[in-house]
């Protein structure tokens, strides 16, 4: 048998979790079996170049989102490249890449489509909900990333149950895609001067940094040497400035747009914050356990597939900035409590969220739709 011609079909590779989890899987995918394309339907973004570096072929579409015409010169492009590169699967990310690839589907008979639910976030507008349930007739099976995210999909779409695999994206162990540092600069000593509240994250309502900013205030008041560092970029950025300055946190929080190594950050935090409003399973809360730091969570999406309440994180309601607080200041109170949580959950993802059977679990499932479409 032959390699499988596989297309990896997403709007960029622009800085983001899904994105990052897609360069990690394309330099570990068994290139003996396996010959990828990724097709950036808008711009290629900042993570093609070390992939195009290690000879991945990667090619943008330049597609103008709410541009009709454009959209189906995009649709158009993409059948043409199915057709040159004989592409025999297709892995889509997000719901407009989903939407696109299964409207291209329709004029080729092959590839066979795999649909990917990594958030239980529902598409806006009427039209965007139809085309993705409609896409379903081309769509034969979901990659979704926690168990979550499968009850979400099949909802949404009314994909069947075994027509949805739940595979867990795993934790690598080297940092393959380092941030590149830009905004302002972290002081040389800044873990230096007592204890750190990290959140890294978009910037935007559903991650939740205002939550985040709000419980900062109510610690920051029981304790003024704690610091809070909060990384990221985004739609709320001005908006979060003018918070912090109006909850006299503006010499207590430390705004980073990125940073050479989120990892390096994250082993030298005392606590890491996720107080998203609505998650799949977050890859920065995965990457904070692994470095050993207690992570405290909102309970939203698949968080709870992660953690264990008080016995290798913390979880509180969202939109519970106290109960958030509260967790805070009690893991700075106790710092042993604050180890053995570390530890614990240092343990479970190195045992149960390995990378590499991530990608042994997508090679298999690959390899299975490609032998029963061929």
């Amino acid at each position: 048998m032959g390699r499988t011609n596989l297309l990896f079909l997403i709007e960029s590779l622009n800085l983001g979790g899904s994105e990052v989890f897609l360069s990690n899987l394309l330099v570990r995918l068994n290139r003996s079996k396996f010959r990828p394309i990724v097709c950036c339907l808008v711009e290629k973004g900042r993570l093609a170049g070390p992939l195009e570096a290690q000879g991945f072929q990667v090619v943008a579409l330049g597609w103008r989102l709410g541009s009709l015409t454009s959209t189906a010169r995009v649709v158009v492009s993409l059948v043409k490249l199915l057709k040159k590169e004989r592409v025999e699967l297709v892995q889509t990310f997000f719901h407009r890449p989903e939407i696109l690839g299964a409207l291209a589907g329709l004029f080729v008979r092959k590839p066979s489509i795999v649909g990917s639910q990594y958030d239980v976030i529902v598409p806006k507008g009427n039209l965007s909900r139809l085309l993705l349930r409609m896409s379903r007739l081309r769509v034969k099976h979901v990659v979704a990333n926690c168990r979550a995210c499968k009850s979400h999909r099949e909802r949404l779409t009314g994909h069947r149950s075994e027509n949805i695999s739940v595979i867990y994206i795993g934790f690598p162990e080297e940092e393959d895609y380092r941030r590149v540092q830009s905004g302002p600069v972290l002081p040389h000593d800044f873990f230096e001067k007592g204890p750190v509240v990290t959140f890294a994250g978009r910037l935007y309502h559903l991650k939740g940094p205002d939550v985040y900013l709000r419980a900062a205030a109510s610690v920051y008041r029981q304790n003024p040497c704690v610091r809070f560092l909060l990384i990221g970029d985004g739609p709320m950025r001005g908006e979060l400035f003018s918070l912090a300055h109006e909850l006299g946190l503006s010499r207590a929080v430390h705004f980073v747009t990125e940073v050479p190594s989120v990892r390096d950050i994250f082993s030298k935090s005392a606590i890491v914050v996720s107080s998203s409003r609505s998650e799949g399973l977050p890859t920065a809360v995965l990457e904070a356990m692994a470095a050993g730091v207690p992570v405290v969570a909102s309970r939203v999406g698949g968080v709870e597939e992660i953690i264990n309440d008080r016995v290798d994180g913390f979880l509180f309601g969202s939109e519970d900035s106290e109960g958030l607080a509260s967790a805070i200041t009690m893991l700075l109170l106790n710092r042993e409590v604050a180890a053995a949580v570390g530890a614990k959950a240092r343990e479970k993802v190195t045992k149960l969220f390995r990378f590499e059977d991530t990608v042994a679990r997508i090679e298999s499932l690959y390899t299975r739709l490609s032998r029963e479409t061929g």
